[in-house]
Protein backbone atom coordinates (compact mmCIF):
# COMPACT_ATOMS: atom_id res chain seq x y z
CA UNK A 1 0.00 0.00 0.00
CA UNK A 2 0.82 3.53 -0.47
CA UNK A 3 1.20 6.16 2.22
CA UNK A 4 -0.94 9.38 1.62
CA UNK A 5 1.92 12.25 1.13
CA UNK A 6 2.00 14.93 3.62
CA UNK A 7 3.67 18.59 4.12
CA UNK A 8 6.81 18.58 6.15
CA UNK A 9 8.13 21.85 7.12
CA UNK A 10 11.39 20.54 9.61
CA UNK A 11 12.86 17.23 10.10
CA UNK A 12 11.04 14.43 9.53
CA UNK A 13 12.75 10.99 10.29
CA UNK A 14 10.34 8.85 8.45
CA UNK A 15 10.65 5.77 10.91
CA UNK A 16 9.39 8.07 13.64
CA UNK A 17 6.02 9.25 10.97
CA UNK A 18 5.21 6.01 10.48
CA UNK A 19 6.25 3.56 13.06
CA UNK A 20 2.63 2.75 13.58
CA UNK A 21 1.57 2.09 9.84
CA UNK A 22 1.82 -0.99 7.99
CA UNK A 23 1.82 1.33 4.79
CA UNK A 24 4.73 2.10 2.32
CA UNK A 25 5.60 5.64 1.46
CA UNK A 26 5.45 7.37 -1.62
CA UNK A 27 6.29 11.00 -1.40
CA UNK A 28 6.62 13.89 0.65
CA UNK A 29 5.82 16.96 -0.43
CA UNK A 30 6.50 20.92 0.86
CA UNK A 31 7.02 24.16 -0.11
CA UNK A 32 9.08 26.10 1.54
CA UNK A 33 9.32 29.90 2.17
CA UNK A 34 11.71 32.60 3.14
CA UNK A 35 12.40 36.25 2.32
CA UNK A 36 14.13 35.72 -0.29
CA UNK A 37 14.04 31.47 -1.00
CA UNK A 38 11.00 29.95 -2.20
CA UNK A 39 11.91 26.49 -2.04
CA UNK A 40 10.15 23.41 -2.89
CA UNK A 41 11.19 20.23 -1.16
CA UNK A 42 10.27 16.69 -2.55
CA UNK A 43 10.74 13.96 -1.07
CA UNK A 44 10.73 10.19 -1.77
CA UNK A 45 11.46 7.15 -0.10
CA UNK A 46 11.61 3.26 -0.16
CA UNK A 47 13.07 0.89 2.19
CA UNK A 48 14.92 -2.24 0.68
CA UNK A 49 12.44 -5.09 -0.59
CA UNK A 50 11.32 -7.41 1.81
CA UNK A 51 12.14 -4.70 4.95
CA UNK A 52 10.04 -3.24 6.95
CA UNK A 53 9.30 0.79 7.16
CA UNK A 54 11.01 0.24 11.55
CA UNK A 55 13.88 -1.04 9.01
CA UNK A 56 14.48 1.93 7.07
CA UNK A 57 18.12 3.55 8.17
CA UNK A 58 18.31 6.13 5.68
CA UNK A 59 17.09 9.78 7.03
CA UNK A 60 16.63 13.40 6.27
CA UNK A 61 16.22 16.83 7.84
CA UNK A 62 15.53 20.14 6.83
CA UNK A 63 16.11 23.58 8.26
CA UNK A 64 12.78 25.09 10.34
CA UNK A 65 10.35 26.84 7.47
CA UNK A 66 8.43 29.17 9.47
CA UNK A 67 11.29 32.04 10.08
CA UNK A 68 9.94 34.06 7.76
CA UNK A 69 13.43 36.61 8.10
CA UNK A 70 15.59 33.74 6.99
CA UNK A 71 17.16 34.22 3.80
CA UNK A 72 18.76 30.86 4.44
CA UNK A 73 17.63 26.96 3.77
CA UNK A 74 19.36 23.77 5.17
CA UNK A 75 18.83 20.17 4.06
CA UNK A 76 20.82 16.44 4.66
CA UNK A 77 20.01 13.73 3.56
CA UNK A 78 21.90 10.59 5.27
CA UNK A 79 22.34 6.22 4.82
CA UNK A 80 23.02 4.31 7.66
CA UNK A 81 25.54 1.32 7.05
CA UNK A 82 23.14 -1.65 7.64
CA UNK A 83 25.88 -3.88 9.05
CA UNK A 84 26.37 -1.89 12.24
CA UNK A 85 23.80 -1.39 15.25
CA UNK A 86 21.19 1.59 15.44
CA UNK A 87 22.34 2.88 12.22
CA UNK A 88 18.57 4.66 11.08
CA UNK A 89 18.88 6.18 14.90
CA UNK A 90 22.68 7.95 14.32
CA UNK A 91 21.34 8.72 10.33
CA UNK A 92 18.76 10.62 11.90
CA UNK A 93 20.61 12.45 14.45
CA UNK A 94 23.76 13.24 11.64
CA UNK A 95 21.05 15.11 9.48
CA UNK A 96 19.32 16.99 12.25
CA UNK A 97 23.07 18.33 13.60
CA UNK A 98 23.84 19.22 9.56
CA UNK A 99 20.50 21.32 9.38
CA UNK A 100 20.88 23.23 12.78
CA UNK A 101 24.50 24.44 11.95
CA UNK A 102 27.01 21.58 11.33
CA UNK A 103 27.12 22.70 7.55
CA UNK A 104 30.99 23.11 7.77
CA UNK A 105 33.76 20.44 8.13
CA UNK A 106 34.46 22.04 11.44
CA UNK A 107 30.96 23.03 12.21
CA UNK A 108 30.03 19.82 11.84
CA UNK A 109 32.99 17.93 14.15
CA UNK A 110 32.51 20.81 16.54
CA UNK A 111 28.59 19.27 16.98
CA UNK A 112 29.38 16.02 16.79
CA UNK A 113 30.85 15.18 20.47
CA UNK A 114 26.75 16.02 21.73
CA UNK A 115 24.55 13.66 19.12
CA UNK A 116 27.30 11.39 19.82
CA UNK A 117 26.17 11.33 23.31
CA UNK A 118 22.67 11.35 21.95
CA UNK A 119 23.20 8.08 20.44
CA UNK A 120 24.89 6.41 23.09
CA UNK A 121 22.14 7.13 25.68
CA UNK A 122 19.43 6.02 23.29
CA UNK A 123 21.48 2.67 22.69
CA UNK A 124 21.87 2.09 26.84
CA UNK A 125 18.03 2.57 27.43
CA UNK A 126 17.15 -0.75 24.92
CA UNK A 127 17.64 -3.51 26.99
CA UNK A 128 20.31 -6.45 24.59
CA UNK A 129 21.58 -9.43 24.53
CA UNK A 130 25.11 -9.11 25.41
CA UNK A 131 26.33 -10.11 21.69
CA UNK A 132 24.22 -6.83 20.83
CA UNK A 133 25.69 -4.93 23.40
CA UNK A 134 29.11 -5.53 21.97
CA UNK A 135 28.23 -4.73 19.07
CA UNK A 136 26.68 -1.37 19.75
CA UNK A 137 30.00 -0.65 21.43
CA UNK A 138 31.57 -0.53 18.07
CA UNK A 139 29.17 2.56 17.12
CA UNK A 140 26.96 3.31 14.06
CA UNK A 141 28.06 4.45 10.78
CA UNK A 142 26.35 6.72 8.08
CA UNK A 143 27.16 8.79 4.72
CA UNK A 144 25.70 12.57 4.80
CA UNK A 145 24.78 14.48 1.89
CA UNK A 146 23.79 18.24 3.58
CA UNK A 147 23.14 21.27 0.65
CA UNK A 148 22.78 24.56 2.31
CA UNK A 149 21.46 27.82 0.05
CA UNK A 150 21.76 31.48 0.84
CA UNK A 151 20.17 34.00 -0.96
CA UNK A 152 21.60 37.19 -2.35
CA UNK A 153 19.77 40.40 -0.78
CA UNK A 154 21.26 42.18 -4.00
CA UNK A 155 20.27 40.34 -6.85
CA UNK A 156 18.06 36.96 -7.74
CA UNK A 157 19.80 33.58 -6.67
CA UNK A 158 22.83 33.09 -4.42
CA UNK A 159 25.07 30.51 -3.28
CA UNK A 160 25.07 27.32 -2.22
CA UNK A 161 27.64 24.96 -0.35
CA UNK A 162 27.60 21.07 0.41
CA UNK A 163 29.06 18.87 2.75
CA UNK A 164 29.53 14.93 1.86
CA UNK A 165 31.12 11.97 3.76
CA UNK A 166 30.33 8.95 1.97
CA UNK A 167 28.93 8.42 -0.94
CA UNK A 168 25.82 9.62 -0.95
CA UNK A 169 25.60 12.42 -3.22
CA UNK A 170 24.15 16.05 -4.85
CA UNK A 171 23.51 17.23 -8.17
CA UNK A 172 22.79 20.61 -9.26
CA UNK A 173 20.50 20.86 -12.28
CA UNK A 174 19.81 23.96 -14.83
CA UNK A 175 17.62 23.23 -17.30
CA UNK A 176 18.78 20.16 -18.63
CA UNK A 177 22.64 20.62 -17.37
CA UNK A 178 24.13 18.93 -15.17
CA UNK A 179 26.28 21.35 -13.20
CA UNK A 180 27.54 19.62 -10.62
CA UNK A 181 27.92 15.62 -9.17
CA UNK A 182 29.35 15.48 -5.94
CA UNK A 183 31.09 14.12 -4.25
CA UNK A 184 31.00 11.41 -6.60
CA UNK A 185 31.24 12.13 -10.22
CA UNK A 186 30.62 8.64 -12.40
CA UNK A 187 29.46 5.51 -11.37
CA UNK A 188 32.48 3.62 -11.97
CA UNK A 189 33.54 5.37 -8.27
CA UNK A 190 31.22 3.99 -6.03
CA UNK A 191 32.26 1.19 -3.83
CA UNK A 192 31.71 -1.10 -1.14
CA UNK A 193 34.28 0.53 1.59
CA UNK A 194 32.77 4.23 1.20
CA UNK A 195 34.46 6.86 3.97
CA UNK A 196 31.67 7.04 6.47
CA UNK A 197 31.05 9.57 9.75
CA UNK A 198 30.82 7.16 13.42
CA UNK A 199 28.95 7.47 16.48
CA UNK A 200 32.07 6.70 18.14
CA UNK A 201 34.36 9.70 18.38
CA UNK A 202 37.87 7.19 17.72
CA UNK A 203 36.39 5.47 14.55
CA UNK A 204 36.42 9.66 13.29
CA UNK A 205 40.06 10.30 13.99
CA UNK A 206 41.80 12.22 10.84
CA UNK A 207 38.32 11.86 8.95
CA UNK A 208 37.56 15.81 9.23
CA UNK A 209 40.80 16.09 6.43
CA UNK A 210 37.86 13.62 3.93
CA UNK A 211 35.27 15.24 3.68
CA UNK A 212 34.12 16.99 0.71
CA UNK A 213 33.36 20.85 0.88
CA UNK A 214 32.36 22.63 -2.55
CA UNK A 215 30.31 25.66 -3.17
CA UNK A 216 28.93 27.40 -6.33
CA UNK A 217 26.31 29.90 -7.52
CA UNK A 218 22.65 28.90 -7.63
CA UNK A 219 20.07 30.66 -9.59
CA UNK A 220 15.77 30.68 -9.25
CA UNK A 221 14.93 27.87 -11.53
CA UNK A 222 17.71 25.37 -10.02
CA UNK A 223 16.96 22.04 -9.14
CA UNK A 224 19.12 19.90 -6.61
CA UNK A 225 19.01 16.18 -5.54
CA UNK A 226 20.17 15.17 -2.82
CA UNK A 227 20.55 11.16 -3.15
CA UNK A 228 21.18 7.98 -1.30
CA UNK A 229 23.99 5.67 -2.89
CA UNK A 230 21.95 3.60 -5.05
CA UNK A 231 19.91 5.99 -6.32
CA UNK A 232 22.93 8.02 -6.97
CA UNK A 233 24.82 5.31 -8.62
CA UNK A 234 21.25 5.06 -10.90
CA UNK A 235 20.95 8.35 -11.79
CA UNK A 236 24.99 8.59 -12.92
CA UNK A 237 24.84 5.43 -14.75
CA UNK A 238 21.19 6.89 -16.89
CA UNK A 239 23.03 9.86 -17.32
CA UNK A 240 26.67 8.62 -18.94
CA UNK A 241 24.23 6.18 -20.85
CA UNK A 242 22.74 9.75 -22.52
CA UNK A 243 19.66 9.55 -20.71
CA UNK A 244 18.00 11.90 -18.45
CA UNK A 245 17.79 10.97 -14.85
CA UNK A 246 15.80 14.25 -13.31
CA UNK A 247 12.83 13.98 -15.91
CA UNK A 248 11.53 10.94 -14.28
CA UNK A 249 12.91 12.13 -11.08
CA UNK A 250 10.54 15.16 -11.36
CA UNK A 251 7.43 13.23 -12.54
CA UNK A 252 7.90 11.11 -9.85
CA UNK A 253 7.98 13.47 -6.79
CA UNK A 254 4.60 15.40 -8.04
CA UNK A 255 1.77 14.34 -5.69
CA UNK A 256 -0.51 12.94 -8.53
CA UNK A 257 2.54 10.40 -9.69
CA UNK A 258 4.08 9.70 -5.90
CA UNK A 259 2.28 6.14 -5.77
CA UNK A 260 3.93 5.10 -9.00
CA UNK A 261 7.45 5.87 -6.82
CA UNK A 262 7.43 2.07 -4.98
CA UNK A 263 6.36 0.13 -8.45
CA UNK A 264 8.93 2.18 -10.55
CA UNK A 265 12.13 1.68 -7.79
CA UNK A 266 10.20 -2.38 -7.53
CA UNK A 267 11.42 -2.66 -11.35
CA UNK A 268 14.41 -1.04 -11.34
CA UNK A 269 15.38 -3.60 -8.49
CA UNK A 270 13.88 -6.77 -11.08
CA UNK A 271 16.21 -5.60 -13.62
CA UNK A 272 19.43 -4.85 -11.51
CA UNK A 273 19.52 -1.24 -12.92
CA UNK A 274 19.49 -0.40 -8.80
CA UNK A 275 20.68 -2.19 -5.65
CA UNK A 276 18.32 -3.54 -3.05
CA UNK A 277 19.10 -0.94 -0.70
CA UNK A 278 16.99 1.98 1.06
CA UNK A 279 16.19 4.43 -1.51
CA UNK A 280 16.06 8.52 -0.39
CA UNK A 281 15.70 11.51 -2.79
CA UNK A 282 14.97 14.88 -1.94
CA UNK A 283 14.64 17.03 -4.39
CA UNK A 284 15.20 20.86 -3.77
CA UNK A 285 13.17 23.75 -6.68
CA UNK A 286 14.61 26.90 -5.92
Amino acid sequence: MIAEPFVHTATSPAPDGFADSDEVTAADTGRLSAARLAIRADLLWLPKAGNTVEEYEDAWATSPADDSSSDHFACAVTDGATETSFAGLWARLLAEVYCAGGATPAALFAALPVVQATWREAVAAIPLPWYAEEKARQGAFAALIGLSLVADPDADGGQWTALAGGDSCLMQLRGDVLLTAFPIASATEFNNRPTLLSSEPARNVGLADTLGYVGGEWLPGDRFYLLTDAAACWFLTSYEAGEQPWTILDTLAEPADAPDFPAWVAGLRASRAIRNDDVTLLSVHV
